[in-house]
């Protein structure tokens, strides 16, 4: 499932497709969501793509409505057992789907994701390496305070994801949202501790973060958890708090704490 609106460079999408063609497992189908109308330069990359492989499906939102209503298109005009989550600019590593099937089918996982190699530009010079919690219960522990699945590595069960009310239409939050909920249906989750996809992060990433209208959906996310048992009020009043000033707070500050928290520069990985 890959949603694509006009921001991302039509360059990033035809990698990211070509990424997808390389799959060691072949995936059933794959839904580009076209998320409002695009460039000339994103169709001929879709069609390109469309010569090379039949199973791509493309599914045309009118107007771009954001990332929540696109990948909930997506979850609904997909019809296999299990969701890929691909984002359009990243790169899949050429093993990812098969990796993640076979361990979700040997845990009897709900969703599995996976460490993210971060880069600028070239995805063979990573500025670190994303990890997140391996286990459920420790996922359960990180969910009360971030996201705790890497959302561009995402692979989940489809009818567990709908029944649970599939994703939100938020913005910036819509994944996290989604996961929650899951959790607090039941889902078994896990996470590889190996790097399956590259992730376009950098300076960009914490641009996107800093918009004024994120404090609405902050506050939003933040009464959803609590809504569905995830958090406490006391847990809600820190996370509002903590992430509000992590918003508003000069990026010189947040990103050397952002790289303690969540970037391993110690780990290398060689782009596929």
């Amino acid at each position: 499932m890959l949603p694509v609106h006009s921001g991302v460079r039509p360059e990033h999408l035809e990698a990211t497709l070509g990424s997808i063609h390389s799959q060691s497992l072949r995936a059933d189908e794959i839904v580009v969501v076209e998320d409002g109308p695009l460039r000339a330069g994103h169709h001929k990359a879709i069609e390109n793509f469309l010569g090379q492989d039949s199973r791509v499906r493309r599914v045309k939102i009118q107007t771009n409505s954001g990332a929540g209503v696109a990948n909930q298109v997506g979850l609904l005009a997909a019809t296999g057992r299990w969701i890929a989550k691909v984002d359009a600019d990243d790169i899949n590593v050429p093993h990812r789907f098969e990796r993640q099937l076979a361990e979700v089918q040997r845990q009897g996982l709900d969703v599995c994701g996976s460490a993210m190699g971060e880069f600028t530009d070239d995805p063979a010079v990573l500025l670190g390496v994303r990890a997140s919690p391996i286990s459920h219960d420790s996922i359960a522990r990180r969910m009360r305070w971030n996201n705790p699945i890497n959302h561009p590595t995402a692979f989940f069960r489809r009818t567990f994801a709908l029944r649970a009310g599939g994703y939100r239409p938020m913005r910036y939050m819509q994944d996290y949202d989604l996961f929650a909920r899951l959790l607090s249906a039941g889902a078994q989750m896990g996470n590889l501790a190996e790097v399956l996809v590259l992730f376009r992060g950098g300076s960009e990433m914490f641009a996107r973060r800093r918009t004024s209208s994120i404090h609405r959906w902050e506050w939003e996310l933040q009464r959803n958890l609590r809504s569905y048992g995830v958090i406490t009020r006391t847990e809600m009043a820190r996370n509002v708090t903590t992430r509000t000033v992590a918003r508003v707070a000069p990026a010189s500050l947040i990103e050397p704490l952002y790289n303690r928290l969540f970037r391993d520069s110690s780990l290398r990985v060689e782009a596929p």
